[in-house]
């Protein structure tokens, strides 16, 4: 067998395993996409189940946040993780809860809190890359709209004023702008080689 012969096959050996690591990756994915979704909304139902929408309409009750804009945010405790409240994308078909701090352990249930507070207008969302999650964040157009529901049933509606794509050292860049925007939510995508991030501005609080 002459040498191109052999080179040829190692090749086409090479190319048959990267598909199929390819397919691998991507059912694997699907599937981790598939359970968090299913968790999140397990995890809704239960928050849903003892959070109360604030009642707009009777002025005369002020929100704790309001009179204390630096309180911590108050949380619901959920097999055995605490959370902040929900997101609500709907051009996305999205209503997620969303995880008081972060881990990659922990993203793999829900959206998390990078950092910042709804009530300090610096909030940060992250996620994985899932559909279910904030996967299509770069589909958004300007004008989407975004909600955020604390545990306390204050809510905040935002809408979306650009969308863009950050490097992983860019991170920084990402956590100074935050305070130019109310609510940010970003997530991997191209296999963890890019960050894409949607920027809001908060239209008014219920």
């Amino acid at each position: 067998m002459g040498l191109k012969n052999k080179i040829g096959k190692v090749l086409i050996f090479i190319g048959l395993l990267s598909v199929i690591a390819g397919l691998f990756y991507g059912g694997w994915n699907y599937y981790r996409g598939f359970r968090a979704g299913k968790q999140s909304n397990e995890i809704i139902s239960v928050i849903k189940q003892e959070v109360k929408t604030v009642d707009s309409s009777n002025e005369s009750i002020t929100p704790d946040y309001i009179l204390s804009p630096e309180m911590e945010m108050p949380t619901i405790e959920v097999d055995g993780h605490n959370y902040i409240g929900e997101i609500i994308i709907p051009d996305l078909g999205l209503e997620l809860p969303v995880m008081a701090d972060w881990s990659y352990p922990q993203l793999d249930i829900s959206p998390c809190r990078y950092m910042g507070s709804a009530y300090l207008n610096n909030l940060i969302l992250m996620s994985h890359d899932y559909p279910q999650h904030f996967g299509y964040t770069y589909k958004l157009q300007q004008g989407a709209r975004a909600i955020f529901i604390d545990v306390s049933g204050n809510k905040f509606e935002y809408e979306l004023v650009n969308t863009e794509e950050l490097w992983p050292t860019d991170v920084a860049i990402l956590e100074q702008e935050s305070d130019q925007y109310d609510l940010t939510i970003f997530a991997c995508i191209y296999n963890g080689e890019m960050r894409t991030v949607g920027r809001f501005k908060l239209l008014n609080t219920k």
